[in-house]
């Protein structure tokens, strides 16, 4: 045991390294996104069902993999330990593909605040593509669990996972029985998921939200709905030119064309946490033609990293951050106190209410702490609710009778252009039905 850990101790070192990143220092990230892939496998931890309980618009696997930790003890801290794991396998696998120079990707995720880990499907998606490489390096002729594996990046994010099939086509094209081989790998796992779907009866529900929502979401988020993230889209263009270059340079190596479609994870929206994610793609394919490895990289990037780790909790101190302690599904989270505040207030005032849908980005949170089902309203997000969404969702609150909507003001009336808020169901409401009381930022709404 001893000699194990003498051997393995840089890992143990780069797990509470990365437990210290997830939960501390990016626990100013862990509210958006995170938090409702949290919530999607905290549902299905409840017994409900992805599509047709509640609208997913990405494959599901991520949500069931995090759904196992939560089976044991329904926490959200349990869900970013999983995801802890999650990364110091990542980190494992690229360490032994790339020797210390994989400490400078560590140190690219301490100067991001971990913004390019953040728990969420797309990086089950980019661990999935590691382990392709991996597997592609020390096992290339492990054809059906390779196939396997693209299949399960497929499940981890549809419009990331389907682009990795490619470079099996570009590189195999010729061997029809490696080709063959990683077909039947890859189609098992969809088969089981497409059983999974027929069984449940949400054939018609997933492509709703995951093919033919995806019209929906692209005209209304991202670059072309106009909402340009122009810092966002010349880093990728970048990212871009470097890829090619490469590929040119060395068209034999297989890794740079699975790299090269990180750029997946960018396209449509280009905001920091996906161009992140895409950052990991770029740094790993430069760190193969870094011609050194240096004995010291691991060493300076650590030392830089804890530096910079101690700098930024002691500004996280300073910002006055509270750990939750009064709900089960949250306890022991991290959260600014002006916040924490904030929602101590309002989630007294919505308890007022019977069983109110919360019209803002307060309903998912809502939703959690009052142990009420997630469902179509949790998330209201534009492009969440399938092709012709907005209409579907107008339909889904006239068939309601007897209900409270709590309008939020401040999330109808927020001009910032990257918002994806659906506002028009808000002024649906607004226009419809009768307002009985306001208090806050609310506004309450009766619906007959």
């Amino acid at each position: 045991m001893i000699k194990f850990i003498k051997n393995n101790y840089i890992y143990f070192i780069a797990f509470i390294i990365i437990f210290i990143l997830i939960y501390f220092i990016g626990s100013c990230n862990n509210f958006g996104d995170p938090f409702c892939c949290y919530a999607f496998s905290h549902a299905i931890v409840r017994g409900e069902i992805p599509y047709l309980d509640f609208n997913m618009i990405i494959t599901p696997l991520y949500a069931f993999f995090s759904a196992i930790g939560l089976l044991i003890y329904d926490n959200f801290n349990v869900f970013l330990l999983e995801h802890v794991i999650l990364v110091t396998i990542t980190f494992i696998l690229l360490h032994k593909l790339y020797g210390n120079k994989v400490y400078l990707l560590f140190l690219f995720t301490v100067l991001t605040t971990a913004i390019n880990i953040i728990e969420t499907y797309n990086y089950l998606c980019f661990f999935m593509m590691i382990v392709i490489i991996y597997l592609e390096k020390e096992y290339p002729n492990k054809d059906y669990l390779i196939g396997f594996i693209i299949g399960l990046s497929v499940l981890s994010k549809q419009t990331v996972g389907i682009f990795l099939v490619i470079p099996t086509i570009i590189f195999f094209a010729s061997n029809k029985k490696k080709i063959l081989k990683r077909l039947v790998g890859f189609i098992i796992p969809i088969i089981i998921f497409l059983i999974y779907l027929l069984i449940n009866n949400c054939l018609y529900q997933f492509i709703d939200l995951c093919i033919l929502g995806l019209f929906d979401f692209a005209s209304s988020n991202g670059i072309t709905a106009g909402k340009v993230n122009y810092l966002g889209l010349c880093i990728s263009i970048i990212g871009i030119i470097i890829n090619i270059i490469l590929i040119i340079k060395d068209k034999k190596e297989i890794s740079n064309y699975y790299l090269f479609f990180g750029i997946m994870f960018a396209v449509s929206l280009f905001d920091f946490e996906h161009v992140g994610m895409y950052l990991n793609c770029v740094i790993i394919m430069l760190l193969k033609y870094i011609k050194n490895d240096f004995k010291l990289i691991n060493k300076v990037c650590i030392s830089s990293s804890i530096i910079i780790i101690l700098f930024l909790s002691l500004q996280y101190k300073i910002n006055d951050t509270v750990m939750i302690t009064d709900d089960k599904y949250l306890k022991y989270t991290l959260i600014f106190k002006s916040t924490y505040d904030r929602n101590v207030n309002i989630n007294k005032y919505f308890s007022s209410f019977k069983k109110p849908i919360i019209l803002g980005y307060d309903s998912l949170y809502y939703d959690i702490i009052s142990d009420s089902d997630i469902d179509y309203f949790s998330v209201l997000n534009y492009g969440n609710f399938g092709y012709d969404g907005i209409n579907k969702m107008k339909k889904r609150i006239d068939e309601l009778h007897n209900q409270i909507f709590i309008v939020s003001i401040r999330d109808y009336k927020d001009d910032y252009k990257y918002s994806q808020f659906t506002k028009e169901l808000t002024q649906y409401v607004i226009n419809n039905y009768e307002k009985i009381d306001s208090k806050y930022e609310f506004e309450v709404y009766y619906k007959k």
